[in-house]
């Protein structure tokens, strides 16, 4: 984004309409993380002193961009989502095919953020190996990453679960909290671990 994008943007978010909204937000936050991902990796590669390191930061330079494709896609994907609902909503109640309508619309709108979930656990997957190998110049910024795309997650965990309240397939639900729920404990996990490793170097416990 440009400056102009951005600001534009967060008018957009804070006007008075329902999207942009706290999906979207949150797909915008996990692709900053990824980003910050992608900072250390670039300052990390090329470098003599992390010359060992080089190939698996190739790697996760690729993966993190990636990553950020992905989660920049879904912030305008999940606008998108929301308009798809409110114009089944908005369909007269007796219109033929309204609830089935907007059972799907419900559907793809949790489907959105369920994406920035995945994106946002894979990210933070990503992070052990900038904390242990990355250029340790830029040991904060393995750090908030770690803040942000839990956030991210969690923001995005939200949005699907306010959209499951109203969708009436059980199957899809059930099938929708089983990939949720492992991906929440181990986002969590992975960011307490990343979170203390950072401290605990700049604490001067670390190498």
């Amino acid at each position: 984004m440009s400056r102009d994008s951005i600001h534009g943007y967060l008018d957009d978010l804070a006007g008075k309409k329902p999207a942009p909204g706290g999906g979207s937000a949150a797909a915008l936050a996990g692709a900053v993380g990824c980003a910050l991902i992608s900072m250390v990796a670039n300052f990390t590669v090329g470098k003599e002193k992390y010359k060992v390191a080089e190939d698996e930061m190739q790697d996760l330079l690729k993966k993190s961009e990636g990553l950020r494709a992905q989660l920049e896609k879904l912030v305008q994907e999940d606008i998108e989502a929301y308009g798809r609902f409110d114009k089944a909503y908005k369909m007269p109640k007796d219109t033929k095919g309204r609830k089935e309508a907007v059972e799907e619309a419900l559907k793809v709108a949790a489907s959105v953020p369920l994406e920035i979930c995945r994106c946002a656990h894979r990210a933070m997957k990503l992070l052990p190996i900038a904390l242990e190998k990355g250029n340790k110049n830029l040991i904060t910024d393995v750090g908030v990453p770690a803040h942000i795309l839990k956030a991210a997650f969690d923001s995005a965990l939200m949005n699907v679960e306010v959209n499951l309240k109203w969708i009436k397939d059980e199957e899809f639900i059930a099938k929708t909290r089983k990939v949720l729920d492992p991906m929440n404990k181990e986002t969590l996990m992975l960011k307490e671990k990343v979170v203390e490793g950072v401290n605990s170097i700049l604490r001067g416990e670390g190498k």
